[in-house]
């Protein structure tokens, strides 16, 4: 019974369970953070090198795409549910993230939001993403950072430790898909029909 909810799982939230989608944009925006945070007065230097980490960030992404039609082929799901859930959540993300930035509360909406979100998909995973519990309580934890950090540096900061999660969280999702399945690989005497 667990390998069926397994299977069902993982094919409902295939595109969800790429994680190494997320892994190039969540490592330029923390080579950004850095940045900011060690040349906190600017400079061309920094801007240049903010602009070709996002340069960077965006070729990678485009790399990592292929590699997941290469190695493990594609999904067509037509307004599929993991997709339009998927695009309110990051919706919901960016409402959070610009009261953050611009409200400067006591805690991190965004990060409090995340901690449920993380909560949430470990329930609806039945247990198969036996990371996310941890990632949760270290989101909750970042949700009551800004008490803590000095207002100058506190966004840069928070996006740093966010940043560092999301790319473990990428790559621990990357390594769930991928025990679960198997590469593909094209070959030209594939007698599957």
């Amino acid at each position: 019974m667990e390998t069926m909810h397994r299977i069902r799982f993982i094919t409902e939230n295939y595109e969800a369970l790429q994680g190494l989608r997320i892994v190039p944009i969540w490592t330029g925006l923390l080579f950004v953070s850095l940045l900011r945070l060690a040349f906190p007065d600017g400079g061309i230097i920094r801007s240049f090198l903010i602009l070709f980490s996002l340069v960077f960030a965006i070729i990678m992404t485009v790399w990592v795409d292929g590699y997941y039609k290469r190695y493990f082929g594609t999904v067509k799901r037509h307004g599929s549910k993991v997709s339009i859930w998927l695009n309110w959540i990051v919706v919901v993300f960016f409402a959070a993230m610009f009261v953050d930035v611009f409200l400067q509360l006591p805690i991190s909406i965004l990060a409090l939001i995340a901690a449920l979100f993380m909560a949430y998909l470990w329930h609806v995973s039945r247990g198969l993403l036996p990371h996310y519990p941890i990632l949760a309580i270290l989101f909750g934890l970042i949700a009551i950072m800004p008490i803590f950090l000095p207002t100058e540096t506190r966004y840069d900061a928070m996006q740093l430790l966010v940043g560092i999660i999301f790319v473990f969280t990428g790559i621990l999702d990357h390594r769930m898909l991928e025990s679960s399945l198997h590469p593909h690989k094209d070959d030209d005497d594939d007698d599957t029909i």
